[in-house]
């Protein structure tokens, strides 16, 4: 009877057709009930645990360069923005090469680190399951 046990071949609000409901053979076709007709062999399966999506791959953020030299803060009493806050504080840029830190053989901008960069954001990463690899580079003026 399908995902919605009901006979229907419509799976989601109108949008996406219930894969284990036969299929139309053209796109102008309205697909037939559940019960009848062509289906998937096998049926497609919704996949749980730890085989259900594995896959390593990095995850690269990317900002404009007006978002560094941006002065509107990301929090009150702060001067930093939210690009410095959460994840690139150089020691360059107007306001922010005074009070530069050294922390690790890495010079920062007044604050500091920015978040990802700190241990405790490193460890929540890598308590959901994430291997953290936080790379403190730039590739721009």
């Amino acid at each position: 009877q399908g995902k919605l046990s009901t006979g229907a071949a419509n799976g989601v609000g109108g949008y996406f057709n219930d894969p284990s409901c036969p299929f139309a053979p053209t796109l102008s076709t309205t697909p037939t009930a559940c019960t009848t007709g062509a289906t998937l062999n096998p049926n497609v399966k919704l996949l749980t645990g730890a085989t259900a999506f594995n896959i390593s791959r990095p995850l690269y953020l990317y900002f404009r360069h007006a978002d560094i030299a941006s002065t509107i803060p990301f929090e009150p009493g702060s001067s930093l923005n939210w690009v410095r806050t959460m994840f690139y504080n150089p020691c360059s840029g107007a306001g922010h090469t005074t009070g530069c830190v050294t922390i690790g053989g890495t010079q920062y901008g007044p604050g500091g680190q920015p978040y990802f960069a700190q241990a405790g954001a490193q460890s929540a990463i890598s308590a959901s399951g994430i291997t953290p690899a936080y790379a403190y580079a730039a590739a721009g003026p």
